[in-house]
């Protein structure tokens, strides 16, 4: 679906379809966060829904080009919202249905790991190890979810850049 709305998908700085709100937080995200929200609030993130006619700028301010760095002076933050390419059909945020597996594989690592930064904020960086240990442990012997490199290791976690 990024591909026919020409978003620059879910490691994007607006990774959802949907809505404007910021991925996880980085540092000197705060204006930003003030601006679009963040999808680590949860319930209360206010990111405003996408439009048809925010695509549809994006599309004329790209004139004749297919992506915003082909553009002689790309498009700002504020102008693209990561659509980064001509869109090839333009959908109506109210009509794409998010993929249930989706949604938990990303709720999923998102949640885990803000968990492990509230307790490496309100407990410090020893406590947080342990607590990461310790789930990682319940995770494995629990629930039986076991670690498993993707494409040998290539996709591990963030790293996933090392494609090519």
């Amino acid at each position: 679906m990024t591909s026919f709305c020409g978003h620059a998908g879910s490691s994007s700085r607006h990774p959802c379809l949907i809505c404007t709100a910021l991925g996880p937080r980085w540092a000197g995200d705060g204006p930003l966060v003030a601006l679009y929200s963040c999808l680590q609030l949860g319930s209360q993130s206010r990111g405003s829904p996408r439009t048809v006619e925010q695509s549809m700028d994006v599309c004329r301010a790209l004139g004749t080009c297919f992506e915003n760095a082909d553009l002689p002076q790309p498009l700002t933050h504020d102008q693209h919202r990561s659509i980064q390419r001509r869109p090839l059909m333009f959908v109506p945020p109210e009509d794409i249905a998010l993929s249930p597996l989706h949604l938990i594989l990303g709720m999923t690592s998102d949640t885990l790991r803000l968990a492990a930064e509230v307790v490496h904020a309100s407990a410090g960086p020893a406590r947080a190890t342990v607590f990461c240990t310790e789930l990682g442990q319940l995770l494995l012997n629990r629930a039986g979810v076991e670690p498993a490199p993707y494409f040998g290791g290539t996709l591990e976690g963030r790293e996933c850049h090392r494609i090519g």
